[in-house]
């Protein structure tokens, strides 16, 4: 029996089994002979079962969001405890690293549930760090205050 190939939407062919073989092909790859009603995926014609079992499998699309690792917020936590936020910093470090090491044995959910801790800690850093310098502000202004009068 004589096989044809569309590749690209041209129709190549005909083809022997023994033709169709050397011809670039994949699982999904659409074919059709005298007898079929249209094309037809490779993978699906009974005849053609030994090319089949020859070709690996189509690779599987991926979701390429969610196999993009999180941020991990490490820099942001080291600048919030060299701001002297120290417990937040630090805590902040330590839930991005986590996050970096769950992204590396591919459990993406519990690097983003690590990655969304850090984040909090670098924005309570940040509030803590905001609300110091304001208080060291008023300190001073103060201080200079009680100085002039005295």
């Amino acid at each position: 029996m004589e096989y044809y190939l569309l590749v690209r939407n041209e129709k190549r062919g005909p083809f022997s089994i023994d033709e169709l073989k050397e011809q670039p092909l994949t699982r999904t790859s659409l074919v059709w002979c005298k007898g079929m009603s249209d094309w037809e995926k490779l993978e699906d014609v009974e005849e053609l079962k030994s090319i089949k079992e020859n070709i690996p499998p189509t690779i599987p699309i991926m979701d390429l969001r969610k196999n993009k690792a999180p941020r991990n917020w490490l820099v942001e936590s080291v600048v919030i405890t060299s701001l002297l936020a120290l417990p937040f910093g630090i805590i902040g470090i330590i839930e991005s690293i986590r996050s970096e090491e769950a992204m590396k044995h591919g459990d993406y959910e519990r690097a983003q549930l690590h990655s969304e801790r850090a984040h909090q800690w670098v924005l309570w850093g940040s509030y803590a760090v905001i609300l110091g310098f304001i208080i060291i502000c008023i300190m001073v202004l103060f201080i200079m205050m009680y100085t002039h009068l005295i």
